[in-house]
């Protein structure tokens, strides 16, 4: 990424910093599946054929993205699941494409499908190339020291933060009393607050590559996100934090919500009467639920959602879910897992109220307690909620106190660096979540 920058010019965003390997897998994915079904490019192929091979590749690695192929495996999982992992998700990724082909095949019956030799040619060589990825990645990453200079305190809370590190990342963490070893060529320097410690490394490892780096653009490089306790005075100035939505790139994402939002509502409408009539069946309640949450600026709107909880369950007061709350009917919790729950709030996107990717709105009467224990909450609104956002893809339900002040520095780091294509990775991340029925339950119930 370092030469990228310094050859051709181009700034890497930071979130496609730490998925360089993603992307590698993908476009060796990609390429394979052309090359194999085209017999390395040697048989004379029509236009058509050409376009639907190229879209069969792409869905051949979005399938395959979707089901997990790309994803890592942490070292505590065992090598024998992680090979299971590999051949299932290779399996299915070859069903779909398998399936789709058959259905092209009756609307363009000169297009050739794979033969059975290349489909498994294709497995075969994806499965290898994402097993052998299991052993390199300890080789082609170097351990990485993070040396510490602050409080015990500030130390502390950090080193709780580095616990989220990729373990594939291997690294050491030391702190200012502890020698540097040299071993590694390169070490990380977290500095909490200026001083000449910092000089003091410089002059005793001349030899040592030193990256510097306060702990709130450390987080946002390689946690990707920011918690808002590090919106210190020192490193936090609130025209950072304004934005402007009038621009092109805020524009391109209102066309979008319109246009995918109508698509998704006249898609999604047969889907939502069944589970209208299957609602009302269970407990003869009220199909919709409705709700007042906060939105841009701090501007109030009514959010429509399908019932999933029984009749007047709140009856009480609003309070969060639990893992295993009673108040959830049976066909709502199967509508909570695959989120159809929230299809009602395409119309919210529809009227501007909301978008579809950006920070979950919250209840006012919620808010009122997270404003009270969470630094920097008030900074979530300014910009539209959404529907999914980059908390929800990273982090499961949020039930607590403490899960919303994780999600919020999820949040922010969106806000600082929101763009087109983050909210198309946040897309296909949703997606992923939603076919795998993973992060709609919450993760505990401790304030």
């Amino acid at each position: 990424m370092k030469y990228i920058k310094d050859y051709l010019g181009l700034e890497i965003p930071i979130w496609m910093q730490s998925r360089k390997n993603l992307f590698l897998f993908f476009l060796f994915d990609f390429i394979l599946f052309i090359l194999i079904k085209t017999d390395l490019f040697i048989r004379i192929m029509t236009k058509e054929s050409i376009l639907i091979t190229f879209l069969l590749s792409l869905f051949w690695c979005l399938s395959s993205y979707i089901i997990g192929k790309y994803s890592y495996f942490k070292n505590k999982v065992y090598l024998i699941s992680k090979i299971f992992n590999l051949i299932k998700s290779n399996f299915f990724a070859l069903t779909f494409i398998y399936l789709l082909e058959k259905v092209i095949v009756i609307y363009f019956p000169s297009f050739t499908p794979f033969s059975r030799d290349k489909i498994i040619l294709l497995g075969l060589i994806s499965f290898f190339l994402q097993f052998f990825k299991l052993f390199i990645y300890k080789l082609i990453n170097k351990k990485q020291i993070l040396y510490l200079s602050g409080s015990d305190d500030e130390i502390n809370y950090f080193e709780n933060l580095t616990r989220e590190f990729p373990v594939i990342k291997n690294f050491k963490l030391i702190k200012f009393a502890e020698n540097i070893s040299n071993e590694f060529g390169k070490i990380t320097v977290i500095i909490f607050n200026q001083n000449e410690k910092y000089k003091k490394i410089h002059k005793t490892y001349p030899d040592l590559e030193i990256d510097k780096f306060n702990p709130f653009r450390w987080c946002e490089k390689y946690l990707n996100r920011i918690p808002s306790n590090y919106l210190t005075s020192e490193i936090y100035n609130k025209t950072d934090w304004i934005i402007d939505t009038d621009n092109f790139q805020w524009r391109l994402k209102r066309l979008g919500d319109i246009s995918i939002s109508v698509f998704m509502i006249i898609f999604s409408f047969p889907l939502i009467i069944v589970c209208s009539f299957l609602i009302w069946i269970e407990d003869r309640g009220p199909i919709f639920y409705s709700q007042i949450r906060t939105g841009v600026n701090g501007k109030e709107f009514k959010l429509t959602k399908l019932r999933t909880m029984k009749h007047k369950a709140e009856i009480t007061g609003p309070v969060w879910a639990t893992k295993h709350d009673k108040r959830i009917t049976k066909i709502g919790a199967f509508l909570r897992r695959t989120r159809i729950d929230e299809l009602p709030q395409l119309l919210s996107v529809l009227l501007g109220d909301m978008s579809l990717i950006g920070p979950r709105p919250e209840r006012p009467e919620i808010e009122i307690t997270l404003k009270e224990n969470i630094p920097h909450y008030e900074l979530r609104n300014l910009i539209k909620p959404g529907l999914s956002g980059w908390a929800q893809v990273n982090y499961p339900y949020g039930a607590s106190i403490k899960d919303s002040e994780i999600k919020l520095s999820y949040e922010l780091f969106y806000i600082r660096n929101q763009s087109f294509l983050l909210d198309i990775l946040i897309f296909f991340k949703t997606i992923k979540l939603i076919i795998n029925m993973k992060g709609s339950v919450p993760k505990n119930n401790d304030n």
